[in-house]
This record gives C-alpha cells, structure tokens and sequence, in this order.
C-alpha cells in the first residue's frame, strides 16, 4: 500500500501542477484579450480569491480532520476544476468571478489535505524525501504545462484553461477509485472537543508574538509583500501588451511569446537556486538579513525599470529578475523568521504571520488596480515597488 499511495502522491503533484501551469500561462492574456478586462478588473480577480480562500481555509480545514484526507482532496479538486472549465467556457468578467470563488473555496479544501494524507500512509520520518522528490515532479510538469499551453494556446486561449479543468475532474476519478486512506483514523466524537484546544494555541501564538520584536516587524513586513505582490503579478503582462508592445518577429501570438519568457524564468529560477541552496541553508542570522537587504533593493529596481522601460529586451531582463529575486528571496526569509519561533506555537504563529499576507493582497489589489486605471500600468507597478521599500530599511534597522 505504501508504495501504491507514492505513486499516486506522484501523480497528483505532476498533473495537478501541469493543469495549473497550463491555465495560468494564458490566464492574463485570455483575460486582457478575449474577455477585455480593464486594469482594476484584473486585480480584483486576485482580490476575489484571496477573500474566499481566506474566509474558508480554517471550517474547511476541520474536514481533511474530521471525516477524510480523501473526501477533502475530492471535494477540492472537483470546485477547481468546476472552476476553471466555466472560466474557460464562457468568457465573461462574471464567471471568471465565479471561477475564482470555486477555485478559492477549492484550494482551502486541498489545503494540507494531500500533505496530511500522504504522511499518514509513509509516516513522518519518510515523507520529508517524498516531499522533495514530488517537487521534482512539479518542476517538470509545470515546464511541460507551458509547453502544452503555447500549442493549445495557439488554437484558442480558451482551450489550456477548459483543459486544465478537466484534468482535475479526472484526478477525481482517479482518486475516488486509487487513493486509499489506509492509516487515516477520524477524529472520534468524544475527542473533538480538543478542537477548543485550537483557540488557546492561537492566544498563545499571538501573546508570542506581541513578545518578540523581530515577530512583530515580521507581520508588518509579510503586510508589505501581500501589498506589493498583487500588482506585478496581475499587470506585468498587461504592461508587455499594452505599453512595451511584442516584437513582430516570425508573426508570434502573445500567447507564444509569454510562454517563452515563462519557460527561460522557470530555467534560470531552477539553475540559480541549485547553485546557491547549500549557501542558504548554512548562512546565519546576520547573514540572512544582509541577503534579505540585498535581495528586496534588487527587487525594488527591478521593478521600478519593468514599470517604465519600453524596450522588449530590457523589459524581459526585468520580469527574469523579479522572478528569480522572488525565488530566492521567499526561503530566506522563511528561515530567519523560524529561527525566532518556538516549536510549540510554530505552525499557529506562521499561519497568523501568512494572514498579513492575505490581507495585504486584499486591501493592497484595489488600490493598485484603482491607480491603474486612472493614471496608468506604469505608475501602478512603480506604486506597488515603492510599497516594497519600507522592507528594506527595516531590515536595515534590524541589522543595526
């Protein structure tokens, strides 16, 4: 049985990470082109996930607990899928709402649910490998998913996205006949009184938290990124179509063009961090800070010349360089901020930190969006790398 619910955990990663690199590679472009979405439109797309993801992860959490890691993943994928085949079907601003809503409540469903599977039928002390191998798996899926996403793309921007759905309604098939829940026991009638237990953990976090400074500079730091994150990641292609313009070379569809760069940025990402992980894990506090100071000056310049370059290549250079300063900078700071946690509030602490990222993204989308379309793309992306700067000079104030 061990060896069957590998291969299936395998699967699960490598499909699951191919449809949703398949869809998000022409998501903006579908959005901006077939539909017409405006700048504001596009952000609060992201906003709408952000909310039904935020307001449903902790009731739908209790189910994978509760009642079945099964169930949970099969419910979840069935509302992502649902999801994206209705975005995908009928290209209108109001399903791709709809869309977002399905995927936000499905993604909470996912949420820990296949983790939490997989480590009941291995045990913790060999999930940690099978975690790094399925990494693995999405790498490679999600470079394929580009690929399929560039021909199908080609054809009609609908298809990657309808496909993509699909191929989770398939994963449900799949799991609903493979996927065994040999070690899972459900949480007993008696015992679920211990979910009160929850709140006094969250009281505890939070009283940790109030107590360490380095904590509470976190917060406001992951409200920064929350802040910033929803206009570069929502405008930067609307910024290469409409302002920047794509070369006429060979006559390539965007859809071409944007899969090309997606496929360098995924390479070089993929390159960079195997040449500096073992410098990232062995680095100290003060050297994560320095790297983290570093990192974020970078990423704020790079985002400033995206917002008003106007040549093609340069405008490339820049998203590879948010992109991989991005990549890098994420599991730095994840480090230096476990460093100042205890193990017995660790997980109530990171889940109220990551909130603040939720929550900037909410309040941060709308204003930047606003600003876009009143003023312009460029001055929204040069806005959101503006947001970013006060992390820099508190990290500088940490250091000192």
């Amino acid at each position: 049985m061990t060896n069957n619910s590998k291969k299936i955990y395998f699967r699960h990663r490598f499909f699951t990470s191919f449809a949703f690199s398949m869809i998000f590679s022409v998501t903006s472009i579908y959005y901006i082109d077939k539909i017409g979405l405006n700048p504001l439109q596009l952000v609060m797309v992201g906003t709408v996930l952000e909310i039904s993801y935020f307001l449903f992860e902790v009731p739908t959490g209790i189910v994978a607990d509760i009642y079945s890691r099964k169930l949970s993943i099969i419910i979840g994928l069935i509302l992502t899928g649902l999801g994206f085949i209705i975005e995908g079907a009928i290209p209108l601003f109001f399903t791709v709402i709809i869309s977002q809503i399905l995927w936000g409540i499905g993604a909470t469903f996912l949420s820990g649910a296949v983790e939490a599977w997989i480590t009941d039928e291995v045990g913790v002390d060999n999930v940690q490998h099978l975690f790094l191998t399925g990494a693995q798996f999405s790498q490679l899926a999600a470079l394929l998913g580009i690929i399929a996403s560039m021909l199908l793309g080609y054809v009609s921007l609908q298809l990657p996205i309808v496909c993509g759905g699909l191929i989770f309604i398939v994963l449900v098939l799949h799991h609903i006949y493979f996927l065994q829940e040999a070690n899972f026991v459900p949480l007993l009638n008696e015992n679920r009184e211990s979910y009160r237990s929850l709140y006094v953990t969250f009281i505890k976090g939070l009283q940790f938290i109030k107590q360490k400074r380095v904590l509470l500079l976190s917060i406001i730091i992951t409200l920064f990124y929350g802040l910033y994150s929803e206009g570069i990641d929502r405008l930067w292609n609307m910024h290469f179509l409409n302002n920047i313009k794509l070369p006429l070379i060979f006559n390539l569809k965007p859809v071409l063009w944007f899969g090309i760069i997606n496929i360098c940025s995924m390479l070089i990402m993929i390159f960079i961090t195997s040449k500096i992980k073992n410098k990232l894990l062995d680095s100290n506090n003060s050297q994560q800070i320095n790297m983290i100071i570093v990192l974020n000056a970078l990423l704020v310049i790079s985002i400033l010349t995206f917002a008003f370059v106007t040549n093609f290549y340069l405008g490339v250079l820049a998203v590879w360089s948010i992109k991989v300063l991005r990549k890098v900078n994420r599991p730095i700071l994840s480090a230096f901020i476990n460093q100042h946690i205890e193990s017995s509030v660790r997980a109530t602490v990171l889940s109220t930190i990551s909130q603040f990222d939720a929550f900037g993204q909410i309040l941060g989308g709308p204003i930047i969006g606003f600003i876009a379309l009143k003023i312009s793309v460029s001055f929204a992306l040069a806005f959101s790398a503006l947001i970013l700067l006060p992390v820099v000079f508190i990290f500088i104030q940490l250091k000192n």
